[in-house]
């Protein structure tokens, strides 16, 4: 599955050329321990997640989203990405998802692995959806009702300023 992943990494990258994605090849349960710390916003993983690693992530307050990507060419593993709700507040983190699961990033899989079935497809893109969607309320509900909605505000004589990237 590591053919895959370095594919679509590339692929996404080469798509958009402002996303940067940092690729670990660890193994599933060193990516599950610096994930459930809070020092990536996604894991990928070859196998489901295990209790232990869903309680820690749990116990330090990440909700976890699993996105299905891709399987392997013998179908007898499964390319996951598990995302903390909270980094899908982050629209570099909502792009690469959503380019994994692209009719493109499909194309790339067939090359390196099996692309997910039709209904594999629409249940993942689906779940992503909704996690987004469900993200950004809980940010928009979490900000002063006088915060401006983007990162740019206005000066007294109603000029506009950046605000903090």
């Amino acid at each position: 599955m590591a053919d895959v992943s370095r594919a679509l990494v590339t692929a996404a990258e080469d798509t958009n050329y402002l996303l940067t994605v940092k690729n670990e090849e660890s193994g599933s349960g060193a990516g599950f321990k610096r994930f459930s710390l809070g020092l990536s916003d996604i894991n990928k993983s070859a196998r489901p997640i295990k209790d232990r690693e869903r309680k820690q992530c749990n116990d330090r307050g990440i909700n976890l989203v699993e996105i299905v990507v891709a399987h392997s060419q013998d179908q007898s593993e499964t390319l996951r990405l598990f995302v903390g709700s909270e980094s899908l507040r982050h629209e570099s983190v909502c792009n690469f998802l959503g380019y994994c699961l692209s009719d493109n990033a499909q194309v790339v899989v067939e090359s390196h692995g099996k692309r997910l079935s039709a209904e594999e497809l629409k249940t993942s893109r689906e779940t992503l959806r909704i996690a987004i969607a469900a993200a950004r309320r809980t940010l928009e509900a979490s900000e002063p009702s006088d915060a401006p909605k983007d990162r740019a505000s206005r000066s007294e004589n109603g000029e506009s300023t950046a605000g903090p990237q």
